[in-house]
């Protein structure tokens, strides 16, 4: 799984939380796929 992707999942997957009722999660998991992004300006290549 690329690391997009997995940032993708974690993203659906805190807007899911929140939807049911879990803000504290939500803020977790969008923790988590900010320090799986890359940084400015992107992965070489």
């Amino acid at each position: 799984m690329s690391t997009e992707s997995r940032v993708q999942h974690l993203l659906r997957a805190a807007e899911r939380a929140e939807r049911e009722g879990n803000p504290r999660l939500a803020g977790i998991l969008r923790a988590m796929a900010e320090e799986l992004r890359p940084a400015e300006g992107g992965m070489p290549g």
